[in-house]
């Protein structure tokens, strides 16, 4: 999500359904920062279930937690 020019905020684990919120996994990152991020993209191509979505994965592989509730758990 763009902040301002070359800022961004990096949201992990909703679904393709669009019924589970994603969580903010990091905050006002620039586009070198985002390139940090690499390590979760190779653990998505050895890790992954077969037809699981890149949200579903960042939830099951604990690198973010779901948004059960929203109004409690957005903001954790």
């Amino acid at each position: 999500v763009g902040k301002a020019v070359g800022r961004y905020n990096l949201h992990l684990g909703g679904n393709r359904e669009g019924t589970r919120i994603p969580r903010m996994y990091r905050e006002n990152i620039n586009e070198d920062g985002s390139r940090a991020d690499r390590p979760i993209g190779g653990a998505l191509g050895e890790e992954r279930n077969a037809g699981e979505g890149f949200g579903d994965f960042t939830v099951r592989a604990g690198i973010v937690k779901p948004v059960l509730d929203p109004a409690r758990d957005f903001w954790e």
